[in-house]
């Protein structure tokens, strides 16, 4: 009887022993994180939503006992201590020995054009040691980055090992027509026409294709982690458009808008569909219609205005003065003559058969020397 007592006790005390064990095992970490800083690119209401969201990822880990963001502020505010502007390893320990926790959280996001950057650093509050620094790179739209604060939860609370993320490629392949056309992404040469399967980072990119004596193509593109993308790009030719005019100086308008004055010269793709006008003073507006095809000169003889005609017909003298060898009458005033007879104005008709559709595919024109 004295054995099988004796028995018992050892029973319950080994039984006592593995739960002391296994509670000792178990035990959460106390932890607090303080809101991620920005370092441009994020709002202040994007970082505080990832900041939640890593607050609620580390509570379903059941590995930590997290303190809830309003009563950390409560306690913080109450001891006077001001979390605007903590950053350094100093003031994070010093917010942690306040809330009485063990370990702390804090961190970053930045972005670099189109690249955000993560840095994460758990924090030993009893030594101030840094027990785990962990970043992540990540270029996509803005709403991926709340998946990956899955990824660092599962690295801060040990359910995943410390790996270089995999890298976030995708793969694109670009035709044209002509071929052997040059192809940039971000404003870096990748290869010319075909090319086949080449390996970019995801996310958004400038994509330009051009080629000599071709008006260049660029797009704005997303290419997707893991996925291939294919481009086929159509080049136009690019013409050249010269106009003069006499007298010279008219204001020359394309498509409405006014782009400089004769002599005149510039560029325009090809198809184009171009009204153009000149206009000068005390002379009638020259329209013509064209649809560029090819290198393209146009000459305009401008007719003075009727309206003119009158004024110059109302200041010449009373008695007209017959010129000899010829059958118009010429007005002398103002040390110049005028001729009074309709041979000597032209108006250059021109052809019209180029069509009244318009569009504004006309480019500015170079600066007038």
């Amino acid at each position: 009887m004295k054995k099988f007592l004796i028995a018992a006790i050892l029973l319950i005390f080994v039984v006592f022993a593995a739960q002391i064990s296994y509670a000792q095992g178990s035990k959460k970490t106390n932890i607090a994180v303080i809101d991620l800083n920005s370092h441009g690119g994020l709002t202040n209401s994007e970082i505080s939503s990832l900041s939640d969201r890593l607050r609620s990822l580390l509570v379903r880990t059941n590995a930590f006992n997290v303190v809830d963001r309003g009563k950390m502020e409560e306690i913080l505010k109450e001891q006077g201590f001001q979390m605007g502007g903590c950053t350094s390893a100093e003031c994070v320990v010093e917010a942690g020995q306040i809330l009485g926790v063990e370990q702390m959280i804090t961190g970053s996001i930045g972005k670099i054009g189109r690249l955000y950057t993560i840095d994460i650093v758990l924090i030993d509050v009893q030594t101030a040691k840094i027990i785990k620094s962990i970043t992540r790179d990540y270029q996509g739209e803005i709403e991926g980055l709340v998946s990956l604060m899955q990824s660092i939860t599962n690295e801060l609370s040990g359910l995943q090992k410390s790996t270089p993320p995999a890298a976030q490629t995708a793969k694109i392949s670009v035709t044209s027509n002509p071929d052997n056309s040059e192809v940039y992404i971000d404003n870096r040469l990748i290869g010319k026409t075909p090319v086949n399967m080449h390996e970019a980072a995801a996310g958004q990119h400038q994509l330009k294709v051009q080629k000599n004596g071709y008006a260049p193509y660029e797009e704005q593109i997303t290419l997707e982690t893991g996925k291939s993308k294919p481009f086929s790009v159509e080049l136009k030719k690019v013409f050249t458009l010269k106009i003069n005019s006499v007298p010279d100086e008219a204001e020359v308008y394309v498509n409405g808008k006014k782009v400089g004055v004769t002599p005149f010269s510039s560029t325009g793709v090809e198809d184009a569909k171009l009204e153009i006008v000149l206009q000068r003073n005390n002379y009638k507006p020259w329209k013509k219609n064209i649809r560029l095809s090819k290198n393209t000169d146009l000459d305009a003889k401008m007719e003075i205005s009727d309206a003119y005609k009158d004024i110059l017909a109302k200041q010449t003298k009373d008695t007209p003065v017959k010129k000899e060898g010829g059958s118009n009458l010429w007005w002398w005033f103002g040390g110049g003559a005028v001729v009074a007879g309709t041979a000597a104005y032209f108006l250059l008709s021109g052809d019209d058969s180029g069509g009244d559709e318009t569009t504004n595919e006309f480019p500015a024109p170079p600066g007038r020397p």
